[in-house]
């Protein structure tokens, strides 16, 4: 079993000319690639247009897929090993329930040889006959800019070994890295979860991080990006001074643009609010709740207030 959590045939179109790249205007993020379709997807917001085969920037038809997705995964897989069978289970191949149920059916009567997919094949399923996984491109989650990402890395690690070595079968695993000395990978590899899952507690205690503090996050999104900034301005004012009055121990932070920070046509702006201690960050919050709603430039805002937040997306 091949894992790659990102489907279609590659994340990216590009000119080798200028380097443009084919891009979402909705979400300022790449169009992945769907070749079976010859389409262009925005996974984001659902878009979708026609491949172009010359560059929008510089007229080169000099363009290449950037990056490999479930899609182009199963055909070079086809191509490589053309004695072996291929399934591909993604949102793509997968339109429904019994879609599924007769894939994995099929899986375990040794229809298929090489599985190729994405998350839905993570946990949950029983694979009689597999014998060896692997997952590409890890480093994503390594040095992502979310503190769960490494988390997230080991806890899919784990479910996905577990899908190989069943029903009294020797299993193996590999991962695909540029970083195999990465500290956290390498302790996760020969010491296993419960120990990386400690040493991480211990890091982020020492950086103050959840579940040793306590967060809300203060979301804000709008056509206007200056709209977003100048509600959350206006918002981090009233946290600063119950910072110098009465609360120092609460931090402020921000506003700062979300990971993603333009999606479906609007931008989107956080203000992160943490402490040491949850009932003062909550009273805090509760009081000001009132104040912010009186805002004039809450009007142009859509705002919301996440309490215990599991990503910054």
């Amino acid at each position: 079993m091949i894992f790659i959590n990102r489907r279609g045939y590659s994340p990216a179109i590009m000119c080798n000319e200028c380097g443009y790249v084919e891009t979402c205007q909705h979400c300022d993020k790449p169009y992945t690639f769907h070749k079976s379709t010859q389409q262009l997807h925005c996974h984001h917001c659902g878009s979708v247009r026609k491949r172009q085969f010359s560059c929008q920037s510089c007229g080169s038809h000099n363009l290449s897929a950037d990056g490999v997705g479930t899609e182009q995964l199963e055909e070079a897989l086809a191509r490589i090993f053309p004695e072996y069978q291929v399934a591909r289970i993604d949102s793509d191949t997968m339109a429904s329930k019994r879609a599924l149920n007769q894939t994995l059916e099929d899986i375990n009567q040794r229809k298929y040889q090489i599985l190729v997919g994405t998350q839905i094949l993570a946990k949950g399923h029983h694979f009689a006959h597999l014998s060896m996984v692997a997952i590409l491109d890890v480093d994503a989650a390594l040095y992502s800019a979310d503190f769960r990402a490494t988390e997230q890395l080991a806890q899919l690690v784990t479910q996905v070994a577990g899908r190989t070595g069943r029903a009294g079968k020797e299993g193996e695993m590999w991962l695909q890295t540029c970083h195999p000395d990465n500290g956290l990978l390498l302790d996760l590899l020969h010491n296993g979860y419960g120990h990386f899952a400690r040493t991480t507690l211990k890091e982020r205690q020492a950086a103050q991080l959840p579940p040793f503090e306590f967060q809300i996050l203060l979301k804000a999104e709008a056509i206007k990006l200056s709209d977003c900034q100048q509600f959350l301005l206006q918002v981090a004012k009233m946290f600063h001074m119950e910072q110098s009055l009465n609360e120092p121990a609460l931090k402020v932070i921000g506003p700062f643009p979300s990971l993603m920070e333009k999606r479906q046509g609007r931008y989107r702006v956080q203000l992160l609010l943490s402490h040491l201690q949850r009932l003062p960050l909550h009273r805090a919050v509760n009081k000001y709740l009132a104040n912010i709603e009186g805002l004039a430039t809450k009007q142009k805002v859509r705002w919301s207030v996440d309490v215990d937040p599991t990503d910054f997306y």
